[in-house]
């Protein structure tokens, strides 16, 4: 069995190797079992070590009080992660804690109660879950708890409406819709679907912005989807045809562009806005913890075909982005409507939330994606 020593340099020694902060060296002649030991070392170390130190941590404040502060400052690591690896392993006992799953999983869930945690972690490692899937379990197990420990029962429905949106809105109920998401085309003229005569176009955002404020509820949410360089266009258009302004002007930012787009007089585009309108005095459904979501610049990677979620649109919209649209705009139980549905993100997201839904979309193709799609979601 391997002992870990420290040298007089304060390095670690362990399987014939030296474990040093800038690297690994060999000391001798490692054979290949000490190799392939200490690499099992190396990674448990790196799995537990925010773990060891709020250990480390909340030990010493108990034991030493005051002290206990000089030695964290001569540690010279940042306050924040001192702070979160403290207030995890504080929060979190051994028992529940599981090794199959990194400190960042263990992060999400510390806010929660002790028996909810205990579900949470036997869920996520069961389920091999990533750390958005845990933090949307989380979310949804605190939604559930605001609303009075109830789970939405409601039934959802889910309808998908084949054709052209100002044909098939009309027949949408006045004031029926929570949350409304519109996401048209921009005009741009790089497909066809995506090229319309300047007066069509206007008047295609007029009726649809017309439709949202006669089919929304006297207090819901509306969010629309620009491109940068026209967002300024659309604010004034809906200013001057319906004296709103919005509430928020949210910024997607996503930074993952395949590499090889270059632009020789511009710097490269990695946003978009998204206009947000609150109608009436409905309050934006946050979680309780100060986090991200709280502000208007939302970093979030764009879609790619490696992405677990696929990519089945040119202009397919993140599920985490769509996700986080509608779980801040809407409460379980309500009513999302998509107008231009694409793919059908906004859909699954509101299953999965718990929301029921109405998506509309022109292209036979998208439809049978969608419906593809949603048959995947339980």
């Amino acid at each position: 069995m391997n002992i870990i020593k420290i040298d007089k340099q304060h390095d670690l020694e362990y399987s014939g190797f030296k474990l040093q902060k800038t690297g690994l060296l060999p000391i001798g002649n490692p054979t290949f079992e000490q190799w392939q030991e200490c690499g099992q070392f190396i990674q448990k170390a790196s799995g537990a070590v925010q773990l060891w130190l709020g250990d480390w941590l909340n030990y010493g404040e108990h034991k030493w009080g005051e002290k206990y502060a000089q030695a964290i400052e001569d540690t010279g690591m940042e306050y924040q992660t001192l702070k979160n690896a403290a207030y995890v392993a504080g929060k979190i006992d051994l028992s529940r804690r599981r090794d199959n799953l990194p400190f960042s999983h263990h992060a999400e869930v510390a806010s929660l109660e002790p028996e909810q945690q205990k579900k949470v972690l036997d869920w996520a490692e069961a389920e091999n879950a990533t750390v958005r899937e845990v933090r949307q379990k989380v979310k949804t197990i605190k939604r559930q708890l605001k609303n009075g420990t109830k789970e939405i029962t409601s039934k959802i429905t889910g309808q998908i409406i084949e054709g052209d949106c100002l044909d098939k809105l009309p027949d949408i109920k006045d004031k029926s819709i929570d949350l409304i998401y519109i996401d048209p085309p921009y005009n741009v003229g790089k497909d066809e679907w995506d090229s319309i005569m300047i007066d069509d176009y206007h008047d295609l955002i007029h009726k649809s912005v017309k439709h949202a404020l006669r089919i929304l509820k006297p207090n819901s949410h509306l969010f629309i989807h620009f491109p940068a360089h026209k967002a300024s266009w659309l604010e004034q258009f809906i200013l001057a045809s319906f004296r709103i302004e919005p509430s928020s002007r949210i910024i997607w930012h996503y930074r993952n562009l395949v590499m090889g787009r270059d632009a020789k007089t511009k710097f490269l585009n990695t946003y978009q806005p998204i206009l947000h309108y609150a109608i009436g005095d409905k309050p934006l459904n946050f979680n309780q913890d100060w986090n991200d979501e709280r502000f208007d610049v939302w970093t979030i990677a764009t879609v790619q075909s490696n992405f677990e979620e696929g990519k089945f649109h040119i202009t397919q919209k993140p599920l985490e982005l769509m996700e986080r649209i509608v779980e801040i705009g809407s409460e379980p139980g309500d009513k999302v409507l998509d107008f231009f549905a694409g793919s059908g993100t906004t859909g699954i997201a509101a299953q999965k939330l718990n929301r029921d839904y109405i998506l509309i979309e022109k292209n036979k193709e998208y439809i049978n994606v969608i419906r593809q799609r949603l048959s995947t979601i339980h």
